[in-house]
């Protein structure tokens, strides 16, 4: 089993492009495990019905609540 976590925030065009692009990787690949890094309420919105429970890929596909968010313009070692 391969796990990847992954930055719902992170990119250009996210949340929805690094959501479906997770979800797309799973179909595939039975061996992948991914781990969704987001603020809940954004979580929940992007994957409502596509991800979790009572879905073929719910135990390869979780949430993992991130509360607090680094911005942009953050130095990265000043946030943390």
């Amino acid at each position: 089993m391969v796990r990847v976590a992954l930055d719902l925030l992170g990119g250009d065009r996210a949340p929805e492009w690094v959501g479906e692009g997770a979800l797309r990787a799973l179909a595939p690949d039975p061996d992948l495990e991914v781990l969704l890094v987001g603020p809940v309420d954004v979580a929940e919105r992007l994957l409502a019905g596509r991800c979790g429970v009572g879905r073929p890929d719910a135990a390869r596909c979780a949430l993992v609540a991130a509360s607090q968010v680094v911005e942009m313009d953050e130095d990265p070692a000043r946030a943390v």
